[in-house]
C-alpha cells in the first residue's frame, strides 16, 4: 500500500508538471515583464541565446554549433530521428555558419542514416548567394547532396535571372537541374527552358537542349547554352561576334567574317587587359590588343588600344589610340590623347563607319604647370585628313603667360596718380607642319606643296587705371619644301632639282591709348601707335637676310557705345528690347621717305600716307514673356538649388517646412499675403542676334587710284545671326564684294561665297509663334523647353560619346574605339532610356546646310545638307536617319537608317550603313536587353571596290 500511495503520488506530481503555464498559480507565474510591455505597448527585450552553459559550449574551439529551432520538438532516441515542427509564424530552421534551412511544415533529421528532409516550402540560405526556395528538400549528409523539387531561386549577371524547376542534384560547388526554365523577366513573358543544366562553382550556367519561349509558344531551339553567372568584372573568353550569314553564305563571293574571338584578363580592380582576333576572308586578319589602367592615388589613368592588320595581299597596316590623363598635382597636369593609322586608304575601303571616312583622326597633348609667377602650356596636335591624306601638325606649340604684378601698390585712399600701376606679360611659340601627298614636276602646284610655318611673340601691357601701354614684338616664318626648281626659274631644266623657300617676317609696335568714358556705357578712346618690321626672303635677292622696313606712326581714335530702343509688347511678350552696339575707329598714318632697298623689298605701298577708318555693328533683338501663372509654373522643372535635398536634421529642411504641407515655395508665398515676396523672374529669349565683322576703308588709297572702291581694305562681308527662340539656329554668311577683272579695276559685285545655316525641330516646336504677331509669345515653346531639357541634355551626352562609346573589338572601324567592353552596353541602355521616354507621334529633326563658291569658275562649288530625323510612329518603334546628301551632284554620300522594335526584354534593330565611299552594311539583330551578347545576326555588306552580290 505504501508502494502504491507512494507511485500515485509521482503520477499526480509528473500529471501537474505536465500541465501548460498558467492553469496552476503555484506551478508556473506569469511574465511580469511581458505583461508590462505589453501594458505600455513596448516590446519585450528579448531574450538571451541560451545560458552561461550554452554560451560557453558555443565558444569551444575546433566546434561548429547548429542550432535547431521550431514550434515543437520531437526526438526519437531508437531510431535517432529528430523532427522539427514549425507554422507559417513560426517555421521549423535549421542553421549552421554555412547555410541555413528553414521549412513551413517540419525539417526531419536522420542521424543514423544522413539524412535531412522537409515537408512544406522550404528556403535554403548560403552566405554570398541567392535564397532557394522549394516545395521540399531531400538532402544527403554523407554524399553532401541534395535535391530539390519545384525550386525557384534567382542570380544577378549584368542583369537578374529568375529560375525554376526541379534540381536533383544540389553539391557544394556545383547545382544539377532537370526541366530547368529561367528568364530575366520578372513576369515571364518569355524564357528559356533546358531539359538539362548544371551550375559550376557558382561561375557557370550550362544548358543543353534549350528552346527559347515567349509565354508558352517555343520560338527557337538551340542545342546548348553557356552563360557566366559571376558579377562583377573577371576574366573569361569574349563572345564571339558573327551572323547567320557567316556560316551560311547566301550568294557566291560573299565573304564571311568573326570577330571578338578572344580573352578578358581582369588583372585587378584597377587595370585590365584585352586581345581579340577578327578574320575577314579575302580580305584581312587583325589582332586588337587594349589595355587600361587606374592610379587613384596618383589621380593617373589611361588606356592604350593597338591593332595590327595583315592583308591577303601580304601587306601589312597598323592603327593605334591611346589615352592618358594624370593630375600630378594641383598645379601640372598632363593630357595626351593619340590615334593613328597607317594608311588613309586602307581606312577608306575598309571602314563601315559613315562618320569615320570623313572625319579627321585627331592627337593632341599637352602639359600645364601654373607657378606663382605665372602658367606655362606645353601642347602639340596632329590631324589625319582620310579624304585628301593630308596630315596637319603642330609641335610644339607653347604658352607663356605671366602674372600680374602691382607696381606701389597703395590703399586708394592714399594712393598718388604713380600706384598700383599693374604689369603683365605673355609669349609663345609654335611650329605648323602640313604634308600632303607628292606632286609631279610638271603639275607641281604651290598652294598643295608642303608647309612649315613657325610663329613666336610676346607681349607686355602697363595699366594704370584707364591709361594703357603696350608693347608687342612677333616673327612668323612660312617654309615651303621641295619647290623644283623648274618651277622658280623657267631657264631651270626638268629634273634638275629641288629646294625650300622661306620667308620670314618681323613686326614689333608700342601703343598708348586711354580710354575716357562718355555717356553710359560710350567709350572715346584715343590712341598713338609706332610700328616697324623686317623681312627675309629666299625669292627676294636682295632679301637673304633680314632688311629692316620703315617705322611708321599713327594716330588714331575710337568710339564704342551701346545703343538701346525699347518698344511695347504684343502676343506673349511684354516687351521688346533693340540693342545697337555701333563702334568707329579712325587712324592716320603719314608717309614716310623708305630707301631704295625698303622700297624694293617691301613695295612702294608701305611707304604711303594711311587714312582709315573701321565700322562695325552689331545687333541684338530681345523679348521678355509675360509671367505664366503659378499654376503653370510648377509644372516646369524646378531650378538646380532647389533640385538638392537638405538634411533632415538641417535648417533648411525646417525653413522647407514652414512654407505649407506642400513643400512649395509658392504655397509658402501665398501662406501669408501680407508679407512682401519674391518678384516673379521673367524669362527673356533672344529673338535674333546678328554680329557683322568690321569694314574698314582707306581714303588715301581711293585717292591715289582714282576708284573709291580701292579704298575698301575688307573685301569680304561676314555676318552671323543666331536665335533662341528656334532652338539651334544658327545662320553664318560671308559674301565676296568686288569682282576684278583682268586689269585689276575693281567692281562691286557682291557674291555668296560661303553659307552655314543649322536649325532643330520638334513636334513641341510652335511654328505659330516664330512669327510673334501670330502666336502667343512661345509660351508653349518655352514650356516644351524646359520640359525637354533632360531629353536635350541626353541625347547630347550620346552625340558627344557616340565616337568614344565605340569597344576596342568593334569591326564596323578601322581605328580601335576608346570605350571599354561595357562603354557601349551602356551607351545602348542609354539610347533605351530616351526611347522608352518618348511619346507616340514626337519627332525631332536635325539640318544644317553648307555652301562653298568661288568666282574662279575651275573651282567647283560644293553644297552640302545634312539631317538627322527621330520620330517614335507607335509605342514600340522608333526610327533615326542620319544622311549627307551632295547638292551639286544630287547624290546621297552616306545614310545611317536605325529602326527599334520593343520586344520587352528583347530588341530587334534593323541597321543600314553607307559610308561616302560607298561601303554599305545591312544588319538584322535581335538581342535580349539583359544580356546583349545573347543576340541572334543576321548580316549583309559590301564593298565599293567589289561587287560581291
Amino acid at each position: 500500500m505504501v508502494d502504491d500511495s507512494a507511485r500515485a503520488r509521482v503520477y499526480e506530481r509528473l500529471q501537474r508538471l505536465a500541465r501548460p503555464p498558467g492553469v496552476d498559480s503555484t506551478l508556473a507565474l506569469r511574465d511580469s515583464i511581458a505583461r508590462a510591455a505589453r501594458a505600455s505597448r513596448r516590446p519585450a527585450a528579448p531574450r538571451a541565446e541560451g545560458d552561461s552553459i550554452v554560451q560557453a559550449l558555443r565558444a569551444l574551439a575546433g566546434y561548429e554549433v547548429t542550432d535547431y529551432r521550431g514550434r515543437r520538438a520531437l526526438f526519437l532516441a531508437d531510431s535517432s530521428l529528430l523532427v522539427l515542427v514549425g507554422s507559417d509564424e513560426a517555421p521549423a530552421e535549421v542553421a549552421q555558419p554555412r547555410q541555413r534551412i528553414t521549412a513551413v511544415d517540419s525539417i526531419i533529421l536522420d542521424d543514423r542514416r544522413g539524412l535531412v528532409r522537409t515537408r512544406g516550402e522550404t528556403v535554403t540560405e548560403r552566405p554570398g548567394e541567392e535564397p532557394l526556395t522549394s516545395a521540399n528538400i531531400l538532402y544527403d549528409l554523407n554524399a553532401a547532396r541534395g535535391t530539390a523539387y519545384d525550386a525557384r531561386t534567382r542570380f544577378s549577371q549584368q542583369a537578374t535571372w529568375y529560375l525554376r524547376g526541379a534540381l536533383p542534384g544540389v553539391y557544394n560547388d556545383s547545382v544539377y537541374g532537370s526541366q530547368v526554365k529561367f528568364t530575366t523577366d520578372e513576369n515571364w513573358g518569355y524564357h528559356f527552358a533546358a531539359r538539362e543544366a548544371k551550375i559550376i562553382g557558382g561561375s557557370w550556367l550550362v544548358a543543353r537542349n534549350v528552346t527559347l519561349n515567349f509565354a508558352d509558344v517555343p520560338v527557337m531551339w538551340l542545342p546548348f547554352m553557356m552563360q557566366n553567372v559571376e558579377q562583377g568584372r573577371r576574366s573569361g573568353v569574349l563572345f564571339p561576334q558573327f551572323s547567320i550569314t557567316d556560316v551560311v553564305r547566301t550568294s557566291r563571293g560573299q565573304s564571311r567574317r568573326i570577330s571578338n574571338v578572344g580573352f578578358y584578363w581582369a588583372i585587378n580592380q584597377y587595370a585590365d587587359a584585352t586581345v581579340a582576333l577578327d578574320w575577314w576572308s579575302d580580305n584581312f586578319l587583325s589582332l586588337t590588343g587594349s589595355a587600361r589602367y587606374q592610379i587613384l592615388r596618383q589621380f593617373l589613368n589611361g588606356q592604350m588600344n593597338y591593332r595590327q592588320f595583315w592583308r591577303a595581299d601580304g601587306g601589312r597596316e597598323l592603327s593605334f589610340d591611346t589615352r592618358h590623363q594624370w593630375e600630378k598635382s594641383e598645379r601640372t597636369s598632363i593630357r595626351v590623347s593619340a590615334a593613328y593609322a597607317s594608311s588613309s586608304d586602307f581606312v577608306r575601303r575598309n571602314s563601315f563607319d559613315p562618320r569615320e571616312v570623313v572625319q579627321s583622326i585627331n592627337s593632341q597633348g599637352g602639359v600645364n604647370r601654373r607657378f606663382d609667377w605665372g602658367t606655362l602650356s606645353l601642347s602639340a596636335d596632329r590631324r589625319q585628313f582620310l579624304q585628301d591624306d593630308r596630315v596637319e601638325q603642330s609641335l610644339p606649340r607653347v604658352s607663356l603667360s605671366l602674372k600680374t604684378l602691382t607696381l606701389f601698390p597703395a590703399p586708394e585712399s592714399r594712393a598718388h596718380f604713380y600706384n598700383n600701376l599693374t604689369w603683365s606679360g605673355s609669349a609663345n611659340y609654335s611650329r605648323q607642319t602640313t604634308d600632303r601627298p607628292g606632286q609631279e614636276e610638271s603639275d607641281f602646284s604651290r598652294a598643295l606643296a608642303d608647309v612649315v610655318r613657325t610663329n613666336a611673340g610676346f607681349s607686355s601691357n602697363f595699366n594704370l587705371g584707364a591709361l594703357a601701354w603696350r608693347q608687342s614684338v612677333s616673327i612668323a616664318e612660312n617654309t615651303t619644301r621641295a619647290v623644283p626648281l623648274s618651277f622658280q626659274d623657267s631657264l631651270a631644266a626638268p629634273g634638275s632639282g629641288t629646294r625650300d623657300l622661306t620667308t620670314a617676317d618681323l613686326t614689333w609696335s608700342m601703343s598708348l591709348n586711354y580710354q575716357q568714358r562718355l555717356i553710359g556705357t560710350t567709350t572715346l578712346t584715343p590712341d598713338l601707335t609706332i610700328n616697324g618690321m623686317a623681312k627675309r626672303s629666299d625669292e627676294i635677292p636682295e632679301a637673304s637676310s633680314f632688311v629692316a622696313g620703315p617705322t611708321r606712326l599713327s594716330l588714331g581714335v575710337r568710339l564704342k557705345s551701346d545703343v538701346y530702343g525699347f518698344f511695347g509688347g504684343f502676343g506673349g511678350f511684354e516687351a521688346i528690347r533693340h540693342k545697337i552696339s555701333p563702334s568707329i575707329t579712325y587712324s592716320y598714318s603719314p608717309g614716310i621717305s623708305p630707301s631704295p632697298l625698303q622700297e624694293t623689298v617691301f613695295g612702294s605701298r608701305e611707304s604711303q600716307p594711311r587714312n582709315t577708318i573701321s565700322l562695325g555693328l552689331n545687333q541684338t533683338f530681345e523679348a521678355k514673356r509675360k509671367p505664366r501663372p503659378r499654376r503653370e509654373r510648377s509644372r516646369t522643372r524646378p531650378a538646380a538649388a532647389d533640385r538638392i535635398a537638405a538634411p533632415a536634421d538641417s535648417a533648411a529642411a525646417d525653413s522647407a517646412a514652414l512654407g505649407g504641407a506642400g513643400g512649395g515655395p509658392e504655397q509658402g508665398d501665398a501662406a501669408r499675403p501680407g508679407e512682401p515676396r519674391r518678384q516673379e523672374r521673367s524669362d527673356i529669349v533672344q529673338l535674333l542676334a546678328v554680329r557683322t565683322n568690321v569694314i574698314t576703308y582707306d581714303f588715301q588709297r581711293a585717292k591715289e587710284s582714282d576708284n573709291y572702291l580701292d579704298g575698301f581694305q575688307t573685301t569680304r562681308l561676314t555676318n552671323q545671326i543666331s536665335s533662341d527662340f528656334l532652338r539651334g539656329l544658327s545662320i553664318s554668311l560671308e559674301h565676296d564684294l568686288f569682282d576684278t577683272d583682268e586689269e585689276g579695276r575693281r567692281t562691286f559685285s557682291p557674291l555668296l561665297s560661303q553659307l552655314n545655316l543649322s536649325f532643330s525641330l520638334s513636334n513641341r516646336t510652335n511654328l505659330l509663334a516664330l512669327i510673334p504677331f501670330l502666336g502667343r509669345g512661345g509660351d508653349d515653346e518655352a514650356a516644351a523647353d524646359e520640359e525637354t531639357l533632360d531629353e536635350d541634355a541626353l541625347e547630347e551626352d550620346l552625340r558627344d560619346e557616340e565616337l568614344d562609346a565605340r569597344s576596342p573589338t568593334d569591326g564596323s572601324a578601322i581605328v580601335p574605339g576608346r570605350g571599354d567592353l561595357n562603354e557601349a552596353t551602356r551607351r545602348q541602355e542609354l539610347e533605351r532610356q530616351r526611347r522608352q521616354r518618348r511619346s507616340v507621334g514626337q519627332w525631332s529633326a536635325n539640318v544644317s546646310y553648307s555652301l562653298r563658291r568661288s568666282r574662279d569658275e575651275s573651282v567647283a562649288a560644293t553644297q552640302l545638307l545634312q539631317g538627322t530625323v527621330r520620330f517614335k510612329p507607335t509605342p514600340n518603334w522608333d526610327v533615326s536617319w542620319r544622311t549627307s546628301f551632295d547638292v551639286d551632284a544630287v547624290d546621297f554620300l552616306d545614310h545611317t537608317v536605325r529602326l527599334t522594335r520593343d520586344l520587352g526584354r528583347w530588341e530587334a534593330h534593323f541597321d543600314f550603313l553607307q559610308t561616302a565611299t560607298g561601303n554599305w552594311t545591312f544588319r538584322f539583330n535581335v538581342q535580349l536587353v539583359d544580356l546583349r551578347d545573347l543576340k541572334f545576326d543576321y548580316q549583309q555588306r559590301s564593298e565599293s571596290r567589289r561587287n560581291r552580290f
